[in-house]
């Protein structure tokens, strides 16, 4: 993965795309740390490693353009959805809501999940099922919906 994002980094730098150089800069600057900090620096890092790695970076451009939207800074804010865009590209594909309500319908079934107290089960059962293809957020509101 490393090898492909310092490609489209330097095709990037190619076509003097800046938002595009900024964002694969910081996302490749961020997995070499993680791999550093685990030790991994001959190995690299597992597909899931990368995904949640991006994962973070999406969570914090979010977080950012949230704020940004509320301090008035639509300019900052639009460099941030930029920058989002850029990441999403880089994770699976998305299950969608009438996937996820199947899914969550069949790992309930799966489990025998019966109450709110389930809901680490089925989020967890979840994940491992699909990995990087849901949307925690999404998957919360469907879970408590079923489980309620």
């Amino acid at each position: 993965m490393l090898a492909k994002l310092n490609q489209e980094l330097k095709d990037a730098l190619r076509e003097k795309n800046e938002v595009k150089v900024r964002t694969l800069r910081v996302l490749i600057a961020d997995l070499k740390k993680v791999m550093i900090d685990q030790g991994k620096r001959q190995d690299g890092l597992t597909q899931d490693e990368v995904i949640e790695v991006i994962k973070r970076g999406i969570k914090m451009r979010r977080e950012a353009i949230e704020e940004y939207t509320k301090a008035a800074r639509p300019d900052k804010a639009k460099d941030e959805e930029d920058e989002l865009r850029i990441l999403e590209q880089y994770l699976p594909k998305q299950l969608d809501a009438a996937t996820m309500e199947k899914a969550v319908d069949d790992i309930i079934q799966k489990i025998g999940a019966t109450s709110k107290r389930d809901f680490g089960k089925v989020m967890k059962a979840l994940q491992q099922e699909y990995p990087g293809q849901i949307d925690g957020a999404i998957a919360k509101d469907v879970i408590s919906k079923k489980l309620s």
